[in-house]
């Protein structure tokens, strides 16, 4: 449940169409944008690590196409938003040193020891809201079609 400012792109950065946002959306702000305070801006909720190899992009603003890109961006640790001021990013955003053979020891882990092919069975027939899952919002009910 942790939110971090690590630098990525915002969302109207991404060559796809991914989230539809615009220039000005309060979503690029992350946190900051549903809560107002600027102390949150730019601070994204960290995904949890499994099955992270079935997504076809990675960080907020969808500006990594694969695991081991974010890996060597966090190995790096070069902000890539410019609209992110020095101390909004989050301290824990530092170079971390891994070698080559490293990040592809760590992206081999992510992508393959923390996949499970069948977690698809953990999906619940329904919720007890009526909503869907797992984004459990009327938005998603509409778009999801699970009445």
């Amino acid at each position: 449940m942790q939110f971090n400012a690590l630098g990525m792109n915002d969302m109207i950065d991404c060559p796809e169409p991914t989230f539809n946002t615009i220039q000005n959306d309060p979503s690029n702000l992350g946190r900051g944008g549903f809560t107002k305070n600027p102390s949150d801006n730019y601070k994204f909720k960290v995904p949890q690590p499994y099955n992270l190899a079935d997504s076809p992009f990675y960080g907020h603003g969808s500006s990594f196409r694969t695991i081991k890109e974010v890996i060597k961006y966090k190995n790096m640790a070069v902000p890539q938003n410019k609209n992110i001021l020095k101390n909004q990013i989050d301290p824990i955003f530092k170079p971390i040193g891994l070698t080559p053979e490293e990040i592809n020891t760590l992206t081999a882990f992510i992508t393959q020891a923390l996949y499970d092919p069948k977690l698809r069975r953990f999906v619940p027939q329904k919720l007890p809201s009526g909503l869907c899952f797992p984004n459990a919002d009327l938005q998603s009910r509409r778009d999801m079609n699970c009445f």
